[in-house]
């Protein structure tokens, strides 16, 4: 059974590796990934390939259950971008793979959530008016 922390995850891929940090009531915690190589263990590698730096936030609750399919192989390919939901991508045999997406957390700021409210009330008003004045129209 895992116990979250909190609900969101944020993903930042810098030069410096890939953070992985979240907050909540209980707590908070952050991890860091670095390009490395282990000789001795080439299932531990983590390779980076960074083409711009990404900061996206996620819902947790998901990650964790793409996470339940860690068992079936011994790699795991995550790709961010500001364009294109998350994917995560587990190799399987016969060239094969398993792939999960997950858009981002969109965040808007009041300003910005006013201004949805708004069109969106305007358009409802607009649709009614349209729907009232056909009523009239026909009858």
């Amino acid at each position: 059974m895992v116990i979250l922390i909190c609900h969101l995850v944020s993903i930042e891929a810098t030069k410096e590796g890939v953070k992985f940090s979240c907050s909540g009531d209980i707590g908070n915690g952050a991890v860091t990934l670095r390009s490395h190589t282990n000789i001795e263990k080439p299932d531990l590698n983590v390779d980076i390939s960074l083409t711009e730096p990404v900061a996206l936030t996620f819902s947790l609750k998901y990650l964790v259950n793409f996470c339940k399919a860690s068992g079936l192989s011994n790699t795991v390919k995550l790709c961010l971008s500001n364009e294109v939901p998350l994917l995560v991508e587990y190799s399987l045999a016969s060239n094969s793979y398993l792939r999960f997406y997950l858009a981002p957390k969109v965040r808007f700021s009041m300003q910005a959530l006013l201004r949805i409210m708004l069109t969106l009330l305007l358009h409802r008003s607009e649709t009614r008016s349209d729907h009232m004045a056909q009523n009239l129209y026909d009858g």
